[in-house]
């Protein structure tokens, strides 16, 4: 039985670290309106990192109810460092490894 808990723990995690690369999902952008949809992009530079901090603002009074952040070459990493989901605003951090440039999607959602 401890060896079931084991290979399926070990599963989950194999199966979380392939897909967790980049990608970022919070909220649900069902039912939202689409108010943000940019692709962010920065060459290489040797032995540099390269980021950049993304703010969106919604519209009137709405709040954002999701954001979807796709890593195109899935090396980089995203997470929110300001605002988010039921603020009117949200900030997320986009970075690449050293060495390497990044390639992100960005969909913000609100009602």
């Amino acid at each position: 039985m401890s060896k079931l808990i084991l290979l399926c723990a070990l599963f989950l995690l194999v199966a979380t670290l392939v897909d967790a690369n980049g990608n970022l999902v919070l909220g649900s952008p069902y039912g939202a309106n689409l108010i943000y949809q940019r692709t962010h992009k920065k060459w290489a530079i040797p032995l540099v990192k390269r980021d950049e901090v993304v703010e969106v603002h919604a519209p009137g009074g709405e709040l954002i109810r999701g954001v979807v952040v796709q890593d195109y070459y899935g090396t980089g990493e995203c997470h929110p460092v300001g605002g988010g989901i039921g603020q009117r605003s949200i900030s997320l951090k986009l970075k690449s490894p050293r060495s390497k440039g990044y390639k992100f999607m960005v969909d913000v959602y609100a009602a």
